[in-house]
């Protein structure tokens, strides 16, 4: 099976015609959705164990097939002729989503979900039983037990009238008619119910033609109790061990002279015992033989007569919504195989993947799909936490002529692979989706900041001359700055990652500069927090045998790293300095103002970046 469903995948244009003809009908099941559900379930390795080994990478290929097909498709342009039906497919699949969503209020509180359905327009008068009997009878995705117990409700005659006047019993014997209407929804078991919905079937039923077996009213509904009765005897297990089962002979014995005072016609109650022996009464759900199967079988028939024709699709028009529709358990598979993988071949694919992704939903304004991708990277990556990594174990290291720094983070960063590929596929996804980013920048920003903080990174050289050259921004104090030999030249990811800044709309550079001075840690100074000596401070002497601790502001370069990178950001161009000037110029000012608790590196690199700022923004009316 798993073998034809990634032959059907490999056909361009399958899941999209899937998805307009089933998925976006407002009275079909979602295949498209089942099918990509499907696949991803079973891509997991676990799948083997239920399965076998050749299940999971097949899964996994078509699932990556489908991605790839929408990937291919982006760049062309959408037919302009699907606009009217892609916008026609957008309403069908909005009303599907309330029916589903009313359906299950409905099955919790029938009142409470009929309400809903008014309030969302599925139905239009709440006061006109007939709508809501057609809402009622059409809608698949109610529950049977719940919906028999609210028509035959006291209060709603009028409904239950309205709901079973929707049949159509023309040519059909009575026990068929009494099985077609007890399809639609479980028999309650109360005696007053039922007898409430056999008094409204019989009216129905002897209004229709082809009812000369029956005498009467009073017949009908005797020989509908009958039925009833007949179908409990036969298949009530209980009905077993206290006596024998109904025979035909016992079953036309109870109806003698029910008929306008006469019998029924023996062969008319042989055909209705025949029936009922070989086909239990009950809803088509509940067998668990062929019949379900059948029952299935004859109204998906029924449907085909009314179901149109094939819509075919040999475009892109509808891949933005079929994409919005699966992409969630399409991400999740890709983490989760991501994290479990071992071949060199299954990481490629994964890669792949993830930027396949990406490209989609940036190239269909899915803002949340790309948080998903970052946030599940960043995760991976294990770069960002929320408390940010200790460094105070990081130790400087002779390497060569240079100084290294090694530390905590770096190590396990250098362990683990998957952290490593994770970070890389990150800042890759990044490269010409910057705008497609959500809420997520706050995690890109951790991982910046820890990764300079840990040496692994440092600040590229400014081009431009807008900010004054006092030099990198140093990890420790003087007297342990490690030797910066040819560390300019390794600027590595976060080079790049600037080098992407520069085409960021200004919109987006705001939302990254709150980000990052989100990540600012709260205390009386933005940049600097007075710690308690949880560790033994630094020995600068000794009285009486006992240790002095280093006392005054810690220096804290990942701060300092956050303020440079906005105020770099603001000073980007008029756009940008307009955008975000005051709220860079509001967060130095607040460091400055704290001055005493800053440390004096910290203090005259933050003066001199309000003072850069001042330089070329004294012409607005937020700085002067």
């Amino acid at each position: 099976m798993v073998e034809a469903i990634g032959t059907l995948i490999r056909m361009p244009g399958f899941m999209a015609e899937l998805f307009i003809n089933y998925d976006c009908h407002v009275e079909r099941q979602d295949l498209c959705e089942d099918m990509v559900g499907l696949l991803a379930r079973n891509a997991f390795a676990d799948a083997a164990y239920w399965s076998t080994a050749n299940v999971p990478p097949l899964c996994l290929d078509s699932l990556l097939t489908f991605v790839q097909y929408m990937a291919e498709r982006t760049v062309y342009a959408s037919p302009p002729s699907t606009d009217s039906r892609l916008a026609q497919l957008r309403e069908q699949r909005r009303r599907k989503k309330i029916i589903k969503a009313g359906s299950l209020k409905f099955n919790d509180s029938p009142k409470g979900g009929i309400a809903f359905l008014v309030k969302n327009g599925i139905i239009d008068d709440p006061d006109d039983p007939t709508q809501i009997a057609k809402f009622l009878k059409s809608t698949s995705h109610l529950s049977k037990s719940v919906l028999g117990e609210f028509i035959t409700k006291k209060t709603n005659q009028a409904l239950l009238i309205a709901f079973i006047g929707l049949f159509d019993f023309k040519g059909k014997r009575i026990d068929e008619a009494l099985r077609e209407l007890l399809t639609s929804f479980r028999l309650p078991g109360e005696s007053a119910l039922i007898e409430r919905i056999v008094e409204v079937f019989v009216e129905k039923y002897m209004n229709s033609p082809d009812t000369d077996s029956i005498a009467d009213d009073t017949a009908g509904y005797v020989l509908t109790y009958a039925i009833i009765m007949l179908n409990t005897d036969l298949y009530n297990p209980q009905v077993a061990k206290t006596q024998k089962r109904m025979a035909p002979e016992d079953f036309a014995r109870n109806l003698r002279g029910t008929n306008g005072k006469e019998d029924f016609e023996p062969e008319y109650l042989q055909d209705i015992y025949d029936a009922i022996k070989q086909n239990e009464i009950i809803l088509p759900d509940e067998h668990d033989n062929k019949d379900a199967f059948d029952h299935a079988w004859k109204t998906m028939l029924l449907r085909t007569q009314g179901a149109g024709q094939l819509e075919l699709c040999d475009s892109n028009a509808f891949d933005a919504e079929m994409f919005r529709a699966t992409w969630k358990p399409i991400i999740a598979t890709l983490c989760y195989v991501f994290m479990s993988a071992t071949d060199d071949a299954v990481f490629s694919r994964i890669v792949t993947g993830f930027n396949q992704c990406a490209q989609l939903s940036a190239t269909y304004n899915m803002p949340e799909a790309f948080d998903r991708i970052i946030y599940s990277l960043a995760q991976i990556s294990s770069l960002a936490p929320e408390m940010a990594p200790s460094t105070s174990l990081n130790t400087e290291v002779q390497a060569g002529k240079r100084k290294v720094m090694v530390s905590e983070l770096a190590v396990r960063l250098g362990r683990d692979f998957r952290a490593q590929l994770s970070a890389s596929l990150l800042f890759h996804t990044l490269r010409g989706h910057e705008s497609a980013v959500g809420e997520t920048w706050i995690y890109i920003v951790r991982i910046l900041r820890n990764l300079f903080i840990n040496a692994l990174i440092s600040m590229p050289a400014q081009q431009d001359g807008k900010l004054t050259s006092i030099g990198q921004i140093p990890l420790q104090l003087p007297s342990q700055v490690i030797d910066k030999d040819g560390r300019a030249a390794e600027a590595g990811i976060f080079s790049s990652f600037t080098t992407y800044l520069a085409g960021m709309p200004a919109l987006q550079i705001e939302i990254l500069v709150n980000a990052l001075l989100s990540e600012m840690p709260d205390a009386p100074s933005p940049v600097v927090v007075v710690k308690p000596d949880i560790r033994p401070a630094p020995v600068t002497a000794r009285v009486n045998g006992t240790r002095i601790g280093k006392h005054g502001p810690e220096y804290d370069p990942g701060s300092v790293f956050l303020l440079e990178l906005v105020t770099r950001l603001a000073l980007r161009d008029e756009e940008t300095m307009s955008a975000t000037g005051e709220l860079v110029t509001n967060a130095l000012q607040a460091a400055v103002r704290g001055a005493d608790q800053l440390h004096p590196i910290a203090a005259s690199r933050i003066v001199t970046y309000l003072f850069d700022l001042l330089r070329h923004s004294y012409t607005y009316d937020w700085m002067r």
